[in-house]
């Protein structure tokens, strides 16, 4: 597979899509109970996660992490809870968009 924005190819391995170099997190066609997002990984892609209704699911992000893109969760309604490390900087526009986020971890 192909992408101008996340390099020539794709690589899917245990389970999660990610770009080439295994930074970027492009997709999980097997979302249940946990995302435990590896620590290679320091971005999740724009509309990665987006549109996942059930069932309910929760992402925890590695210290280290950065970025959530645009739209990386837009209207996925089974996400209800998510840990931010202290490493987070970005947070893209509409990035939890029509989510049911009952949890929210934030960093000191």
């Amino acid at each position: 597979m192909r992408s101008k924005k996340y390099g020539t190819r794709f690589v899917y391995q245990n389970g999660i899509l990610t770009s080439e170099n295994g930074r970027v997190f492009i997709h999980c066609p097997n979302v249940k109970g946990s995302i435990i997002i590896p620590d290679t990984i320091d971005t999740i892609g724009r509309i990665a996660l987006a549109g996942i209704y059930k069932p309910e699911f929760s992402v925890i992000l590695p210290e280290g992490f950065v970025r959530i893109e645009e739209k990386a969760f837009e209207m996925s309604d089974g996400l209800v809870r998510i840990h931010f490390p202290d490493s987070l900087l970005f947070l893209g526009e509409s990035a939890f968009c029509g989510t049911n986020l009952s949890e929210v971890l934030l960093p000191d």
